[in-house]
Protein backbone atom coordinates (compact mmCIF):
# COMPACT_ATOMS: atom_id res chain seq x y z
CA UNK A 1 0.00 0.00 0.00
CA UNK A 2 1.16 3.52 -0.81
CA UNK A 3 -0.51 6.26 1.21
CA UNK A 4 -1.35 9.62 -0.31
CA UNK A 5 -3.10 10.55 -3.54
CA UNK A 6 -2.19 8.35 -6.52
CA UNK A 7 -0.47 10.21 -9.39
CA UNK A 8 -1.40 9.45 -13.00
CA UNK A 9 1.36 9.09 -15.61
CA UNK A 10 2.17 12.23 -17.61
CA UNK A 11 3.26 12.21 -21.24
CA UNK A 12 7.06 12.45 -21.62
CA UNK A 13 8.15 15.94 -22.67
CA UNK A 14 10.96 16.63 -25.13
CA UNK A 15 13.25 19.61 -25.54
CA UNK A 16 15.99 19.78 -28.14
CA UNK A 17 15.57 16.07 -28.83
CA UNK A 18 15.96 15.14 -25.13
CA UNK A 19 13.16 13.28 -23.35
CA UNK A 20 12.21 14.39 -19.83
CA UNK A 21 9.92 12.68 -17.33
CA UNK A 22 7.53 14.94 -15.47
CA UNK A 23 8.82 15.78 -11.97
CA UNK A 24 5.65 14.45 -10.31
CA UNK A 25 6.18 11.10 -12.11
CA UNK A 26 9.78 10.80 -10.94
CA UNK A 27 8.85 11.58 -7.35
CA UNK A 28 5.84 9.28 -7.19
CA UNK A 29 7.65 6.40 -8.91
CA UNK A 30 10.45 6.68 -6.34
CA UNK A 31 7.90 6.38 -3.51
CA UNK A 32 6.20 3.37 -5.14
CA UNK A 33 9.57 1.66 -5.76
CA UNK A 34 10.62 2.23 -2.16
CA UNK A 35 7.36 0.77 -0.78
CA UNK A 36 7.64 -2.22 -3.14
CA UNK A 37 11.22 -2.90 -2.02
CA UNK A 38 10.18 -2.80 1.63
CA UNK A 39 7.24 -5.17 0.99
CA UNK A 40 9.30 -7.60 -1.13
CA UNK A 41 10.58 -10.70 0.69
CA UNK A 42 14.33 -11.31 0.69
CA UNK A 43 15.32 -13.36 -2.36
CA UNK A 44 12.25 -12.35 -4.40
CA UNK A 45 12.44 -13.92 -7.85
CA UNK A 46 11.67 -11.40 -10.62
CA UNK A 47 11.37 -14.08 -13.31
CA UNK A 48 8.10 -15.40 -14.72
CA UNK A 49 4.69 -13.90 -15.36
CA UNK A 50 2.64 -11.83 -12.94
CA UNK A 51 -0.96 -10.80 -12.31
CA UNK A 52 -1.54 -7.40 -10.68
CA UNK A 53 -4.67 -5.98 -9.08
CA UNK A 54 -4.72 -2.21 -8.55
CA UNK A 55 -7.10 -0.29 -6.30
CA UNK A 56 -6.79 3.49 -6.56
CA UNK A 57 -8.49 5.53 -3.84
CA UNK A 58 -8.57 9.14 -5.06
CA UNK A 59 -8.89 12.27 -2.92
CA UNK A 60 -11.03 14.25 -5.37
CA UNK A 61 -13.18 13.83 -8.47
CA UNK A 62 -10.63 15.36 -10.85
CA UNK A 63 -10.62 13.37 -14.06
CA UNK A 64 -7.83 10.78 -14.29
CA UNK A 65 -7.63 8.03 -16.87
CA UNK A 66 -7.39 4.63 -15.22
CA UNK A 67 -4.87 3.42 -17.81
CA UNK A 68 -2.50 6.29 -16.90
CA UNK A 69 -2.75 5.44 -13.20
CA UNK A 70 -1.93 1.80 -14.01
CA UNK A 71 0.97 2.71 -16.34
CA UNK A 72 2.57 4.82 -13.60
CA UNK A 73 2.62 1.88 -11.19
CA UNK A 74 3.64 -0.77 -13.71
CA UNK A 75 6.61 1.38 -14.78
CA UNK A 76 7.51 1.97 -11.12
CA UNK A 77 7.72 -1.76 -10.40
CA UNK A 78 10.23 -2.43 -13.21
CA UNK A 79 13.41 -3.85 -11.70
CA UNK A 80 11.79 -4.31 -8.27
CA UNK A 81 8.95 -6.83 -8.66
CA UNK A 82 9.71 -7.95 -12.22
CA UNK A 83 12.46 -7.26 -14.73
CA UNK A 84 10.08 -5.49 -17.13
CA UNK A 85 6.37 -4.74 -17.15
CA UNK A 86 6.02 -6.94 -20.25
CA UNK A 87 6.01 -9.83 -17.73
CA UNK A 88 2.58 -8.71 -16.50
CA UNK A 89 0.19 -10.99 -18.35
CA UNK A 90 -2.97 -10.07 -16.40
CA UNK A 91 -4.18 -7.08 -14.48
CA UNK A 92 -7.35 -5.58 -13.06
CA UNK A 93 -7.84 -2.04 -11.84
CA UNK A 94 -10.46 0.09 -10.15
CA UNK A 95 -10.68 3.63 -8.85
CA UNK A 96 -12.99 5.24 -6.35
CA UNK A 97 -13.32 8.38 -4.30
CA UNK A 98 -11.91 8.31 -0.75
CA UNK A 99 -11.30 11.88 0.44
CA UNK A 100 -10.18 10.93 3.95
CA UNK A 101 -7.65 8.25 3.03
CA UNK A 102 -6.34 8.48 -0.55
CA UNK A 103 -4.01 5.61 -1.36
CA UNK A 104 -2.96 2.87 -3.73
CA UNK A 105 -3.26 -0.83 -2.98
CA UNK A 106 -1.55 -3.37 -5.25
CA UNK A 107 -1.87 -7.13 -5.04
CA UNK A 108 0.85 -9.07 -6.88
CA UNK A 109 0.53 -12.75 -7.82
CA UNK A 110 3.16 -14.83 -9.58
CA UNK A 111 1.57 -17.07 -12.20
Amino acid sequence: MVTGPPVAWHRVQTRNGQAFKHKADREYQAIVRQRAQLACPIGWDRDGDFRLHFQFYLHNRRRRDLDNLVKQIMDSLNGVIYHDDSQVSQFAASKELCKKNPRLVVEIVRL
